[in-house]
């Protein structure tokens, strides 16, 4: 029974210190990593929302493309003004806490096909581009 009682083993503060060291880095380390991963997801869900809300405009023009000629096309469309350069058209629109920009390419003379282009931007600064996509379009 004696030999119990005086028994010395054990941990010593400095022991038990140098543990909770050890656990506070992991700690620490883990939560960094928790922070940056809610930080890229936030990120991943920006961009996968511009990208949808290109893709819809994109689709939109595309079934229009398919029913109008590029001229009543841009009869039936207002918005859409010439821009900087000779042959092609743009315009712009606010949408879910974007701005989407639309380039129209006209067609080359005898041919139907011209290219869009639609960008969308943080907005409403338009100081960062969130997604963008380009395609060429038949014109009936």
């Amino acid at each position: 029974m004696k030999k119990y009682i005086h028994n010395e083993k054990g941990l010593t503060l400095v022991e038990i210190l140098a543990s909770f060291v050890i656990l506070s880095i992991l700690i620490i380390a883990f939560l960094t990593l928790f922070g940056q991963s809610a930080k890229q997801n936030r990120l991943s869900e920006e961009v996968m929302d511009a990208t949808y809300i290109a893709q819809r405009n994109m689709e939109e023009i595309y079934a229009e493309s398919q029913s109008y000629t590029f001229e009543s096309y841009l009869v039936n469309h207002p918005e859409t003004k010439r821009s900087g350069l000779e042959d092609s058209y743009t315009f712009s629109k606010e949408e879910n806490d974007y701005t989407v920009v639309v380039k129209l390419k006209e067609p080359d003379d005898g041919k139907r096909n011209g290219s869009l282009l639609v960008e969308v931007y943080d907005s409403p600064s338009r100081n960062k581009l969130k997604a963008q996509m380009e395609t060429i379009l038949l014109w009936r």
